[in-house]
C-alpha cells in the first residue's frame, strides 16, 4: 500500500486498485442472466490507463471479484433466486454489449 501527504502534510494510504460490483434486473426481455437478473464487476488498477472508459480487460464476473476481494458480494440475491440461480449470476460472465 502506499501512502500520500495530503493538502495539511498528514500521511493519506493510496489504493493499489478500485473495483465495483453491479447487479441489474430487467424485468422483460431480458437477453442474459437468470430470471431478469444479471451481474458484472470491474476491477482497475490504480494506475494511469490510455482509455477513458473500462475495457473488457477490467470486466469479469461476481465471483471473480469475490476472489479478488474476499468480499462476499450480494448477499440476499440467494433469497430472492434461489441459491443455484443466484451462483449462476455471480459466475456467468458478463455480456460486454450490456456492460460496456
Amino acid at each position: 500500500t502506499d501512502t500520500a501527504n495530503d493538502n495539511e502534510g498528514k500521511k493519506v494510504t493510496v489504493p493499489s486498485s478500485y473495483f465495483k460490483a453491479l447487479l441489474k434486473y430487467q424485468k422483460t426481455g431480458a437477453t442474459s442472466g437468470v430470471g431478469g437478473y444479471s451481474a458484472a464487476a470491474f476491477y482497475l488498477e490504480h494506475r494511469n490507463y490510455s482509455q477513458d472508459a473500462p475495457d473488457a480487460s477490467m470486466l469479469m464476473s461476481i465471483d471473480e471479484l469475490e476472489e479478488r476481494t474476499g468480499i462476499d458480494f450480494f448477499v440476499n440475491l440467494g433469497r430472492v433466486l434461489g441459491e443455484a440461480n443466484a451462483a449462476r449470476v455471480e459466475s456467468e460472465k458478463p455480456a460486454e454489449g450490456i456492460w460496456l
